[in-house]
């Protein structure tokens, strides 16, 4: 892999990353030297697998080739790559916490429906002590409950110390 680059950025979303992980070559990216992978939504699985794999923090981002991403996401993902101590909270008028206070942890998680459909693989490892990212849209509420319900019976939510929920939409 060419050392000068540093990041691989997700462009859009896309069915099927988690068919790639058993074709990728860990050894071969970890001896690449770390390098920014960004995107998010169907990626998700990428981003637990780089986590798991190369022991590296990703970050869930805006994707250019998509029709969410405006002159906000351009600016926060630009800040994000190019700028991190400059990223501030983002924050909504729209939104407010279902418990107030303050937690510390990881972040991890991402789209609900890849999330729920990695247990059992090696890539899921577990969200304890973390602060779980959820999202998904067009799903319906009896799928989301299912693949909580999933997520939790499986001890996967175990010690989570906190939750931060995304897009919802159908």
């Amino acid at each position: 892999m060419d050392p000068k680059v540093t990041c691989v950025l997700a462009a859009r979303g896309g069915y099927g990353s988690q068919r790639m992980l058993d074709l990728v070559d860990w050894p071969y990216l970890r001896a690449a030297g770390p390098k920014t992978f960004a995107g998010s939504s169907d990626v998700t699985a990428l981003h637990r697998a780089v986590n798991v794999h190369l022991g590296l923090e990703t970050l869930f981002s805006p994707m250019p080739a998509t029709t969410l991403f405006d002159a906000v996401a351009a600016e926060h993902l630009r800040l994000s790559l190019f700028e991190p101590d400059a990223v501030r909270t983002i924050t909504s008028s729209t939104s407010s916490p279902l418990v107030p206070g303050t937690v510390t942890g990881t972040l991890i998680g991402g789209n609900l429906a890849l999330l729920a459909s990695g247990l059992g693989t090696p890539e899921q490892g577990s969200a304890r002590d973390a602060i779980v990212l959820l999202e998904d849209v067009t799903e319906n509420v009896y799928r989301i409950d299912r693949m909580l319900t999933q997520l939790l019976r499986s001890g996967w939510l175990d010690g989570v110390r906190g939750f931060v929920l995304g897009s919802w939409e159908s």
